[in-house]
C-alpha cells in the first residue's frame, strides 16, 4: 500500500487492488510461523496447508472475511493435532476460482 500527503496535510491511503499472500515468517520455522494475506474485498476464502505430495494436512481458515490485512499463526500441526515432520509445505490461499500458493519450510 502507499500513503500520500497533500499540502493541506490530508492523508490518502491507497490499498492494493489484488489479493496478496505474503511470505510467511519466520521461514524456515520452528515451532510456529505467521502467515499474512490481504483481501481487497469481502469474500469467502480458504487457507490450507498441503504436504509436498499435494495432500491437505491442515485447514487454517475456511469462511467469510471482511476486506483488509489478516494474519494467522500456524503451529506446524496437522488437522488431527499431530506435529508434522520437517519438510516443505505449501500454503494455499483460495478465493473464488483463484489460488495463490507459497512454500513454507518446517525444521525440527
Amino acid at each position: 500500500y502507499a500513503i500520500f500527503y497533500s499540502q493541506n496535510h490530508n492523508t490518502q491511503i491507497l490499498l492494493p487492488d489484488d489479493y496478496i499472500l505474503n511470505q510467511n515468517y519466520p521461514n524456515p520455522f520452528n515451532p510456529e510461523t505467521t502467515i499474512e494475506y490481504y483481501m481487497p474485498e469481502d469474500n469467502n476464502i480458504e487457507l490450507n496447508i498441503y504436504n509436498i505430495k499435494g495432500e491437505k494436512v491442515k485447514n487454517l481458515y475456511s469462511g467469510y472475511l471482511s476486506s483488509g490485512y489478516h494474519s494467522i499463526v500456524w503451529d506446524g500441526d496437522s488437522d488431527s493435532g499431530f506435529e508434522l515432520s520437517s519438510g516443505i509445505y505449501i500454503v494455499s490461499f483460495k478465493y473464488g476460482n483463484n489460488i495463490i500458493n507459497s512454500k513454507v519450510a518446517k525444521i525440527k
